[in-house]
């Protein structure tokens, strides 16, 4: 369960900490004291993503650090462990740095994370009903999701969603092989002219950069032939040559070094570099000899430069790419020729896998009905009991049919991921009127209503450890409100519940109640939380029964309320 929450430079939170408790957690406020700031707060932990403008006005980041309990047991403990987060005992410590300079971080543990992780464990935390769960159940598509939760289907249509898949593919291979005879024969054409025009080129992987290479000698030849000639004259050949000057020098040397031994240390390097300049004369000379004046060959270099031009052109930026594209039309060509081997295979293949697909869909089909029957009766029962008295809630069951030419046809029925059903939610708010779609006749209360009965259908089927109801007594008020506070009572015996509520008909059931409040501090606008006392939950209550002006008999009622709750 969520056992903390600390909040700091949070919008116009400066500095706050909530300590929940278990069972039914009550928040309640003035409107626009901050209790969407909170719950803001608890969705970043959740893996939303962060906005600058979250941060409190003046401060350079915003912090968000929740401190979870989990069971011994916990499937949780496992994905932590999977995505590399050290275990902290039954403790789960997350936080949220969201930065002006947009250096965002994420602690899971104290190591950090990545959003990704982060939104993968929230799910497994915390559910949160508000207006964008009043928008799931308006939308049909959703519905046959939670007759899944409901049945705990939702392994077996993980099933039936790899077999589906695995038929699309092995179908969408046939269609590619179930070309027309004509234009298979035009494909195949294509593909032996491809590799042909590159198999006749014999390239190699480095044969750009050799022919480069040869082309610039051939280029500069007689610039080549004049240097090294020059260059040799004037080392070695020439008279008055760089060796004949060094041989002078050389001679003089010796001829005092047996007059001062100093002079002698010099004999062997300047002998040293009369070699290397005549070896270096030499070897200019023979390369003389070497350069070559040759266009023909040259012409013939850039020939073939055109000709892998032109093929990088049709078929990558480098030689290896044109080498990779050969490859890839022999393997396809190879392909087509064996094609009529691989038809025969893959039609077998996929009668076999169909009726596999047809028998778990079918499966799944009937255990969903089963499933939907027993939900259906939940969920009426329980809007009846939230003054919906003689409401009909139907779940609609459809298979969708198939064309003949459907590629995914098992059975005459069109195989989707979740199945060949189609579910839809119905009801009939009033006695003798025929059942129609949720989604187009249901009111705001209504929504409100058969909401918090699945909350509290599915709260024994998942394991989702915390349920925060935001405002789920949108309109209703009354003795339907404190039916729905005995609801919110009862989901909070299997799951911790928070519940952000403007009724006191539901915050008299709380087992803990806390106060938003929106004050000036320092010129500031902040606002605090604070976790009422018995006398502080009667005034509270009291002021949500009264308003501003609480009389004693308003105290009054307000004790009876919780009384009566308890």
């Amino acid at each position: 369960m969520l056992v903390e929450l600390s909040i700091k430079n949070f919008a116009i939170i400066d500095e706050l900490s909530v300590t929940f408790s278990r069972g039914l957690n009550i928040l309640s406020g003035e409107t626009g004291a901050g209790k969407s700031i909170i719950l803001s707060a608890v969705n970043l932990i959740l893996g939303d993503r962060a906005h600058q403008d979250l941060i409190r006005t003046g401060c350079d980041e915003a912090v968000v650090e929740a401190l979870f309990h989990l069971p011994e047991k916990n499937p949780l403990k496992r994905l932590l462990a999977e995505r590399g987060v050290e275990e902290a005992g039954n403790e789960l410590v997350i936080k949220r740095i969201i930065s002006r300079e947009g250096k965002n971080r994420i602690f899971i543990n104290g190591s950090l994370s990545t959003l990704a992780i982060l939104a993968e464990v929230g799910e497994e935390l915390i559910n949160i009903s508000g207006q964008h769960e009043h928008q799931a159940l308006l939308r049909p598509e959703r519905h046959i999701d939670m007759i899944d939760s409901y049945g705990r289907l939702l392994p077996l249509r993980a099933e039936v969603s790899e077999l589906t898949d695995h038929l699309s593919e092995l179908t969408n291979e046939l269609s590619s092989i179930e070309l027309g005879e004509e234009e298979k024969a035009k494909r195949e054409d294509f593909l032996r002219f491809q590799i042909r025009e590159i198999e006749d080129t014999k390239l190699s992987p480095n044969e750009e950069e050799d022919l480069k290479a040869e082309r610039d000698i051939l280029a500069n030849a007689e610039k080549l032939f004049k240097n090294t000639t020059e260059s040799s004259e004037l080392l070695y050949a020439m008279e008055g040559s760089a060796s004949e000057k060094i041989g002078t020098a050389l001679a003089l040397i010796k001829e005092i070094s047996g007059i001062d031994s100093q002079i002698h240390s010099l004999v062997e390097p300047v002998t040293t570099a009369l070699y290397a300049v005549e070896d270096a004369g030499k070897a200019l000379k023979n390369y003389t000899a070497r350069v070559e004046f040759n266009p023909e060959r040259l012409e013939a270099i850039q020939e073939r430069q055109r000709l892998i031009g032109d093929l990088k052109r049709k078929y990558g930026h480098t030689i290896p790419d044109i080498l990779a594209s050969f490859e890839k039309a022999k393997r396809e060509l190879s392909g087509i020729e064996r094609s009529e081997e691989r038809l025969a295979e893959l039609k077998k293949e996929i009668e076999i896998h169909k009726e596999k697909t047809l028998e778990r869909a079918l499966f799944l089909s009937e255990k969903r009905r089963e499933a939907a029957r027993a939900f259906s009766s939940a969920i009426e029962s329980e809007v009846n009991s939230l003054g919906m008295k003689g409401t009909q809630f139907i779940v609609g069951m459809k298979r969708y049919q198939a064309r003949d030419d459907d590629a995914l046809n098992i059975g005459g029925f069109l195989a989707t991921p979740r199945g060949i059903d189609r579910v839809e939610f119905f009801i009939s708010p009033n006695v003798g009127e025929d059942p129609k779609p949720l989604a187009k006749i249901a009111s705001g209360g209504e929504l409100s209503r058969i909401l918090l009965s699945i909350k509290k259908t599915l709260a024994q089927m998942q394991i989702i450890p915390t349920l925060i109801f935001d405002e789920v007594d949108a309109g209703i008020g009354g003795a339907t409100a404190q039916v729905v506070g005995k609801k919110l009572k009862e989901v909070s015996a299997h799951q911790q519940v928070l519940c952000i509520t403007h009724l006191p008909q539901i915050a008299g059931f709380g087992d803990t109640h806390y106060s938003v409040v929106k004050e000036t501090r320092n010129d500031r606008t902040v606002t605090r939380v604070e976790r009422l006392s018995l006398d502080e939950r009667i005034m509270e209550i009291a002021r949500m029964l009264g308003g501003e002006t609480i009389t004693e008999t308003t105290l009054k009622h307000a004790k009876e309320m919780i009384e009566s709750a308890g």
